[in-house]
């Protein structure tokens, strides 16, 4: 370590004690800001749930140390959009777990978190790796009973960052292991934790003895100790607490059974940067789990005085790359709603959207009365003006009687497919469960246009009972055409608990054939997915308009296969979040009760996102119907 950091570590050592350490006021230099990284075993995942009054200490302890990030250990009983609720209690919008059984580890941030593995197979409870704050964070918690196993483990995860040339990185977690440098420490006073391990036949033991070898051999990466400088050998314990009701309440008797496994370890290019370390092993912590949480404080350039691929910056989440343009179509005495993007044959850019009259209502206007129609631009940021209506509800004894909705525009090769939904009885409770898919195709984007089948209609819920589809009551909606870089066409779309399904078929008016389980995971709902390929993945862009991340924004669900949505992150932010509250203060709310975008559709150009077209709730300019909104795609 250089001779900066050796000096700060033995000022602290010297001159405050482990909980005078927690009260020391630095000065940050300008231009700098401190990080707070924890690391905290919460036992069981708070008894798998039921110990709301430990969860509820544990988020109080929380906001008052408020870290930038948190990595968590036993998340038994989580799931990642649990995790997701319960991290935004203590100022965290953002959350990953590495898997939904067993002891899970995790980890929370204040900034956006980009995932780059999760592996759960031959790393004790599992390897979790993202980056946030600019550094890597390699979340894990080793086997609890046996040191083979654990060395193993320990090889594995050095491997794993040998071999992604990780050099800026913090690795920490529950490491059920030892240090040589707390070896003196151990066999002076841990008299007990020989006779609980289990004397010469524990596999926690090597011929009876403590095994140091596992944090050696991270030590010997090299790896830094950071919590060494700044916590002297006799507060370094942070396990058991006093939860343990087979522990003593007293600090004198339990220190005979005493042991540090909680380790936060670094390379030194990142240990040069931490400040102070903690281990906060009394008080209120005492009984908030059977562990002890751990800490450091980093300084870091400011991402405001940095170049963003630097350390000390965080990259972006996808919603922070959206730039707000303006108003792509407002029509007076309509209400315009899902707008959905295409650059024609002709250069220009056309959209296809719903509207219906004002005088009709928002609700149920847009199940009964809605029509599609086209509109046209020179360029993707508008003005753009009424070229004609593509197609209205039958008004006859069809499935398409009303509310034609959810316009999605594509092109197949050299012909144009147009979805969308509708149903026979608007009168049904909102969002009822007669609606269906339906599909028009055209050879030219001014038209004609014609239903493919005998009546357009390509996908309706399942008629088998054992379907997730059946009897929906809210049918099958939302239309998102993707057609695979492979060969083949995927139709997501939203049906029953509103979670997002697909279906397949090899050609484009079908048929389509519904897989048999949601493609994605929420118990929140999500609607208006927009797919589109991104980043070597399949994406969906949907709605989060009950907080799974940020109630009012979006969320980009990615995928490497296209059924399974596992991993996620911010899709689109607040509307304020873009324009500012003041440019919302004549904002006239006509639908919803809060202003935010719905229905978010993508032009992609050149493979890449480039715009997105959004309906409101709120008009902007306090008129009487909604208008559809666009924002530029910046990397």
């Amino acid at each position: 370590m250089k001779i900066r950091t050796f000096i700060i570590g033995l000022f602290c050592l010297l001159s405050t004690s482990a909980e005078g350490q927690e009260s020391l006021e630095r000065h940050w230099k300008p231009g700098m800001e401190k990080m707070r990284v924890i690391s905290y075993n919460i036992f069981n995942g708070f008894d798998w749930g039921k110990d709301g009054d430990r969860r509820e200490r544990f988020i109080h302890w929380m906001k008052e140390k408020d870290p930038e990030v948190l990595a968590m250990q036993e998340l038994c009983g989580f799931t990642q959009e649990s995790l997701s609720q319960l991290a935004k209690q203590w100022g965290h919008p953002y959350a990953v777990i590495v898997k939904e059984n067993g002891y899970p580890v995790g980890i929370s941030s204040k900034r956006p978190i980009e995932l780059k593995n999760k592996i759960v197979e031959g790393c004790g409870h599992g390897l979790l790796h993202v980056e946030t704050y600019g550094y890597d964070f390699l979340v894990t918690h080793l086997n609890p009973g046996d040191t083979n196993k654990r060395r193993e483990e320990a090889e594995f995860i050095i491997d794993y960052i040998r071999k992604h040339k990780l050099d800026n990185f913090l690795l920490m977690g529950d490491m059920n292991a030892h240090s040589p440098i707390d070896a003196e420490y151990m066999e002076s006073n841990a008299t007990e934790l020989l006779m609980k391990y289990g004397g010469t036949n524990s596999t926690n033991l090597i011929n009876g003895k403590f095994d140091y070898s596992i944090i050696s051999r991270f030590l010997s990466f090299p790896m830094i100790d950071v919590c060494r400088p700044y916590v002297s050998p006799d507060k370094r314990t942070t396990f058991p607490t006093p939860i343990l009701m087979y522990q003593s309440r007293h600090k004198k008797v339990r220190a005979k059974c005493e042991e540090r496994i909680d380790f936060i370890l670094t390379p030194l290019k990142v240990a040069d940067k931490v400040v102070d370390a903690f281990i906060w092993n009394e008080g209120a912590t005492d009984y908030l789990s059977d562990h002890y949480p751990i800490g450091v404080d980093l300084v870091m350039e400011s991402p405001s005085t940095t170049n963003t691929s630097s350390a000390g910056a965080s990259k972006k989440s996808f919603a922070d790359q959206w730039q707000f343009v303006g108003t792509a179509i407002e029509e007076n005495g309509y209400h315009v709603w899902g707008s959905s993007p295409i650059e024609g044959r002709d250069g220009k850019i056309h959209l296809f959207s719903t509207r219906w009259q004002t005088s009709a209502s928002f609700d149920p206007g847009w199940r009964s009365a809605s029509e599609i129609a086209h509109y046209v631009s020179d360029t993707p940021e508008g003005p753009f003006r009424f070229v004609g209506v593509v197609l209205a509800g039958t008004g006859k004894d069809t499935w398409d009687k009303y509310g034609i909705h959810n316009p999605a525009i594509h092109q197949v090769g050299d012909q144009y497919v147009l979805l969308y939904i509708s149903n026979n009885n608007y009168r049904q409770p909102p969002h009822p469960a007669n609606q269906k898919i339906g599909m028009l195709i055209a050879d030219n984007l001014n038209g004609p246009w014609k239903k493919v089948g005998q009546d357009g209609c390509i996908l309706s819920p399942s008629s088998n009972p054992a379907h997730w589809t059946y009897k929906a009551s809210n049918g099958v909606v939302n239309p998102a055409l993707l057609q695979h870089p492979n060969g083949g066409f995927l139709l997501y779309f939203k049906s029953h608990n509103a979670q997002m399904g697909v279906a397949f078929a090899d050609n484009v008016e079908g048929p389509y054939v519904m897989y048999p389980t949601p493609v994605t995971k929420n118990k929140q709902a999500i609607e208006d997915g927009y797919a589109f390929v991104y980043q070597n993945q399949i994406c969906l862009l949907t709605t989060d308009n009950h907080g799974i991340l940020k109630k009012g924004g979006g969320i980009l669900w990615r995928s490497d296969d296209g059924l399974n949505f596992d991993q996620y992150e911010p899709g689109f932010n607040l509307f304020e979040e873009y324009v500012g509250k003041r440019q919302l203060r004549n904002a006239r709310q006509i639908y919803g009760s809060m202003p935010k975008f719905e229905r978010p559709q993508v032009l992609m150009q050149q493979g890449k996102p480039g715009y997105l077209y959004v309906p409101s709730g709120a008009n902007k300019e306090g008129n009487s119907g909604t208008a559809v909104y666009v924002l530029k795609f910046k990397e």
